[in-house]
């Protein structure tokens, strides 16, 4: 398969990309049991680590992807690793700080 036909039969793959990134941050976070608050270095270590994960998926299909097309997809995975992990972050802060109102 060639990085076109790739792109034709995936138009998608971004996407698809960035919820199996999340999905695997979501998971993360579950198994890590964080300590609160995170710090930025907290954020970045799951950044990194699901950025890591989720390109190990898909590099089996590099080849179908292409060169110029994984490249990509490396970039556009570490800043959507970066948001949900921040996303994950201002939610725990804002579970901590509900549970604080209610005691």
């Amino acid at each position: 398969m060639t990085p076109d036909q790739f792109l034709e039969r995936n138009p998608n793959w971004k996407q698809d990309a960035s919820e199996l990134c999340g999905l695997t941050v979501l998971r993360m976070i579950k198994d890590a049991r964080l300590p609160t608050p995170w710090t930025d270095d907290t954020v970045t270590l799951i950044g990194d680590l699901a950025t890591k994960m989720t390109l190990e998926i898909f590099e089996k299909h590099r080849d179908q992807m292409g060169d110029a097309v994984f490249g990509e997809l490396v970039l556009f995975m570490g800043e959507e690793a970066k948001r949900y992990a921040n996303l994950a972050r201002h939610g725990t802060e804002l579970a901590a700080s509900r549970r604080e109102t209610l005691q």
